[in-house]
């Protein structure tokens, strides 16, 4: 059986996340050293938008869902366009609607809109 680059990367990418979400179930980034720490937060001593999502994302895998909130409210709210996004771009190719919605999605204005709210998130969380 023949698989395309893009077969392969998408088996690939899929084995990359299982791991990384058996990784964070397992080991706490409150109490383990292994994942990496913000080099945003580490030069500036400000949190990005990301900041606490490792930790969100433990809480999530645990059914922790306040506790998620607590760490990342923009991850959790986020999550599901992403999925949603994903889901797009899957069916894009098949259905007229679903590109309809992709092109949206992909225009300058939906892409500025996020920039925006990704930076007011950050400024807010750091007053």
């Amino acid at each position: 059986m023949k698989y395309s680059f893009t077969r392969i990367l998408s088996i690939g990418v899929g084995v990359a996340i299982v791991v990384a979400l058996l990784l964070l179930f397992f080991f706490n980034p409150e109490t383990t050293s292994i994942y990496p720490r913000c080099p945003s937060r580490m030069l500036t001593g400000y949190q990005c938008a990301g900041c606490g999502s490792l930790r969100a994302t433990h809480a999530l895998l645990h059914g922790r869902l306040l506790q998620a909130w607590h760490y990342n409210p923009l991850m959790i709210l986020g999550m599901p366009l992403v999925f949603f996004l994903l889901a797009i771009e899957r069916l894009r190719h098949h259905y007229a609607w679903a590109e309809h919605i992709y092109l949206r999605c992909n225009s300058t204005l939906f892409i500025g809109i996020l920039v925006l709210i990704t930076i007011a998130w950050t400024i807010f969380r750091n007053l």
